[in-house]
C-alpha cells in the first residue's frame, strides 16, 4: 500500500498513531527512513477497504517522518469476523539514533536498538525491543506483556495493565516497571528502580549496586544478588527470597517465608504475620541481633553474647555490627550458620 524513502538526519522524529496495525521498526544506516505499509486477509478486496477506511497519511515535515490515520478514535463502519480480519503491517527501517513516538491501538510494536527519546503506546498488543537508550523512555500497553532486552535512560517508565515485564538488562537514574495483573523479570539492574505488580512474582537477578523497590500484593519476590545496595520488598502473599546479600534489606510479608543469605556486613529488618524467617550468615559476621517470633531458633557457631529465649534473642554476634532484626508473628526465626556462601 505504501512504499517509500525519505531522506533524514540523526536525532529526527518517527511518529506513528494508526489503530489496529502491527509495527516493525528495524536500525538501519544513517541518512535515510524507508516506510513500508502492507495489508493481509482472506479477501483482498475487502482487506483493500479497510486499508482505505483508516486514510493512513505517510508525509515529511519538520524533521519527522509521520505515519498518521485520521480514524485514530472513530470506528470503523466494516465488520470483520476473527477468522477473515485483515491486518494492517507498518514496517519502519531508520537510522539507530532516532526519537520515538509510536501509537496504536490493537497491535503488536516490535524494534531493534534505537537511542533518543522515545514514547510507545498501543492499547491490546505485545512491545518487544532489543535494546532503548536516550533521554526518556516511556512504555505503556492496557493488555500486553513487554520485554526488553535493554533500557538505559535517566528517566524510564514501562506500564501495562495485564501481562507480563521482562528486561535483561535495567540502567536508569529513576526507573519505574508496573503490571497490575502479571509478573515482573529483571536479570540485571543498575541504578534505581521501582517495581510493582497487584498479581505476580517479581524476580530481580542481579542489583549489585544499586537500589530497588519491590511491591507485589499476591506473588513471591526473589533477589539474586544485592551487594553494596539497598532493596525494600513488599508482598501481602507470598514468600521472599534474597540469595546472596551484602547491603541494606526492608522485607515484610504477611502470610509467606523469608529467605536472607547474608555474605557480609548487612543491614536487615524482616517482618512477617504468618510464616518463617531464615537467615543464613558466614562464621565470621559480625552483626547486632533482635529476633522475636513463636519460635527462635540459633543454629550457628557464633561466638554469642546477649540473651536467648523460646521466642526472642537479642545480644551481639562476633562483637557487634550492623542490626539484624526479624520478627515472626506466626512462625520460627531461625539464625542459621552458612560457610559455604560466598
Amino acid at each position: 500500500m505504501v512504499d517509500a524513502t525519505y531522506d533524514v538526519s540523526d536525532g529526527d522524529l518517527l511518529l506513528v498513531d494508526v489503530p489496529d496495525a502491527d509495527v516493525v521498526l528495524r536500525t538501519g544506516p544513517t541518512g535515510s527512513a524507508h516506510v513500508l505499509i502492507t495489508v493481509d486477509g482472506r479477501d483482498a478486496e475487502r482487506a483493500r477497504r479497510y486499508y482505505e477506511e483508516q486514510k493512513i497519511t505517510v508525509d515529511q515535515s519538520s524533521r519527522a517522518v509521520r505515519i498518521v490515520s485520521e480514524r485514530t478514535k472513530r470506528r470503523f463502519s466494516i465488520s470483520w469476523s476473527t477468522t477473515d480480519r485483515a491486518r494492517i503491517l507498518i514496517e519502519v527501517t531508520l537510522p539507530e539514533r532516532f526519537d520515538l513516538d509510536v501509537s496504536t491501538s490493537d497491535g503488536d510494536i516490535r524494534a531493534g536498538r534505537h537511542v533518543g527519546t522515545h514514547a510507545v503506546r498501543t492499547s491490546d498488543g505485545n512491545i518487544e525491543f532489543e535494546s532503548l537508550s536516550g533521554s526518556s523512555i516511556n512504555v505503556r500497553t492496557s493488555d500486553g506483556d513487554i520485554r526488553f532486552g535493554q533500557l538505559d535512560s535517566e528517566d524510564i517508565h514501562v506500564r501495562t495493565s495485564d501481562g507480563d515485564v521482562s528486561v535483561r538488562r535495567l540502567n536508569g537514574a529513576a526507573s519505574e516497571l508496573v503490571t497490575s495483573d502479571g509478573s515482573i523479570r529483571v536479570d540485571e539492574v543498575l541504578g534505581r528502580a521501582s517495581f510493582r505488580t497487584s498479581d505476580g512474582n517479581i524476580v530481580v537477578g542481579r542489583a549489585d549496586n544499586s537500589t530497588i523497590s519491590t511491591r507485589t500484593s499476591d506473588g513471591n519476590i526473589k533477589i539474586g544478588s544485592l551487594r553494596s545496595g539497598g532493596a525494600d520488598a513488599r508482598t501481602s502473599d507470598g514468600s521472599i527470597q534474597v540469595e546472596v546479600l551484602a547491603g541494606t534489606l526492608d522485607a515484610s510479608t504477611s502470610d509467606g517465608d523469608v529467605y536472607v543469605g547474608l555474605t557480609g556486613r548487612s543491614q536487615v529488618s524482616v517482618r512477617v504475620g504468618d510464616g518463617d524467617v531464615v537467615i543464613a550468615a558466614p562464621g565470621d559476621l559480625e552483626a547486632d541481633i533482635q529476633l522475636s517470633g513463636e519460635r527462635v531458633r540459633l543454629e550457628t557457631d557464633f561466638p554469642f553474647r546477649g540473651r536467648v529465649q523460646r521466642t526472642s534473642a537479642e545480644g551481639s554476634i562476633n562483637g557487634a555490627g550492623e542490626l539484624i532484626r526479624a520478627k515472626a508473628s506466626g512462625g520460627t526465626v531461625f539464625l542459621r550458620t552458612d560457610s559455604g556462601r560466598d
